[in-house]
């Protein structure tokens, strides 16, 4: 009889599966939701959430930077956990205008795969006009955050300004990320492609830019920033000469991340004023010193290795370091009165081979070598090694005042 009830019982349990479903989602949605616009600093004006039996929508609407955003959700709960939930997510302008559609499917594990698309668009101000063809990706998010991955594709993105305008095309950007929440360690490993960078100048010769990588490593640990990248590069044009193939590996360690977002973030308002250029630069002189100094104590590197480019005369190679190195702290407290000083905390070395052809076409190279800067070499080369540190240079082993580079 037991039985009999039980298998009797088992439908209305399952068919009730979507009320609770929606019931439990409308309690926690809310929180998640919440969570999401804080960090994406939106506020929240006005917030509906209608629950169905097997489908249940929300309707958001939030502001950022004085512009008004509406979010719209439709959530088919169904029978989770026995089946996958999907969601389909729109954020348009106030006036209807689309600006993001994702759909989202979350399966009965809790691992979320969607699909992004962003409609054409162009936007501008009074200096320039952006504009970019459909874009269209996928995001896959772990149940437990461990793995999070995205690839997306960008067919082409063009800025006009008044000096001319900058056209990429076929851009596409694969992210794997691997927070570490337990050790507050985010570690990433990514890969930028673009076929094609150009640059048209009103009056000047284009500069075309073919077959740019990027591939990376970078982890941040303890608000610190360390990232290895190599850039490769099939073909650089200016005018009608070419340049290439290229490749470097950058380095960087020691870069505070929460500094440098706050720079980026004052750089933003700045930017956003209607001001001229010249107010623009002095403000920020004045806004970013303090985060500059900053930046300078957490002793940050900056190395390029294994350069190399190929140019019709001879192949040109090098490598830079540049590290902070702080033997007295109070330097900084002079440095905000006289930035001027902050050379003495600066340890640099530059290598260069450039090809001998090369430098009597280039004016600033042809500088270096009237003022002894360039050594020749038995392969048809000059050859260059600097080397800054606490203030005093040395080229090449000999001691030479800093002012000799710029005269």
């Amino acid at each position: 009889m037991k039985k009999l009830i039980l298998f009797l019982s088992l439908p209305g349990v399952f068919l009730t599966l979507p009320y609770w479903t929606g019931l439990f989602a409308e309690q926690e949605f809310p929180n998640i939701q919440q969570n999401m616009f804080q960090n994406l600093n939106l506020k929240t004006i006005e917030n509906i959430y209608q629950r169905g039996w097997f489908h249940s929508s929300t309707e958001s609407l939030v502001e950022v930077s004085s512009h008004r955003l509406l979010i719209k959700q439709e959530i088919d709960h169904g029978f989770l956990p026995i089946q996958s939930a999907k969601i389909l997510t729109t954020v348009q302008t106030y006036t209807n205008n689309k600006l993001l559609e994702v759909h989202t499917s979350i399966d009965i594990k809790g691992d979320m795969m969607s699909t992004v698309m962003i409609p054409a668009q162009h936007v501008h101000n009074e200096h320039a006009f952006l504009q970019w063809e459909q874009v269209e990706g996928t995001v896959y998010i772990k149940q437990d955050l461990t793995t999070i991955q995205i690839d997306m594709h960008y067919p082409q993105v063009s800025v006009e300004t008044n000096q001319g305008n900058i056209v990429l095309e076929e851009l596409s950007i694969q992210v794997d990320l691997q927070p570490n929440l337990e050790n507050l360690m985010l570690e990433t490993t990514s890969t930028l492609h673009i076929q094609s960078v150009k640059v048209l100048f009103k009056d000047k010769d284009p500069i075309i830019l073919k077959g740019i990588t990027l591939e990376g490593y970078n982890q941040v640990n303890n608000d610190n920033v360390m990232a290895v990248i190599n850039v490769a590069l099939q073909d650089l044009q200016l005018g009608t000469e070419h340049y290439g193939p290229g490749n470097t590996d950058v380095s960087l360690h020691h870069w505070h991340f929460p500094t440098m977002a706050n720079i980026q973030k004052i750089v933003q308002e700045v930017q956003n004023q209607s001001i001229s250029i010249q107010q623009k630069a002095n403000i920020l002189k004045f806004r970013l010193l303090p985060d500059g100094l900053t930046l300078l104590k957490k002793r940050p590197e900056f190395a390029m290795t294994d350069f190399s480019l190929n140019t019709p005369q001879g192949q040109l190679k090098g490598k830079l370091q540049l590290k902070i190195e702080v033997d007295n702290e109070n330097i900084f407290a002079f440095a905000i009165f006289n930035p001027s000083i902050l050379i003495n905390i600066l340890n640099a070395q530059l290598e260069i081979l450039i090809p001998r052809s090369l430098v009597s076409i280039t004016p600033s190279l042809d500088i270096w070598l009237k003022n002894g800067l360039l050594k020749k070499t038995k392969n048809n080369a000059y050859h260059s090694h600097l080397n800054l540190k606490k203030g005093n240079l040395e080229v090449n082993g000999e001691s030479l005042p800093i002012a000799r580079l710029y005269e």
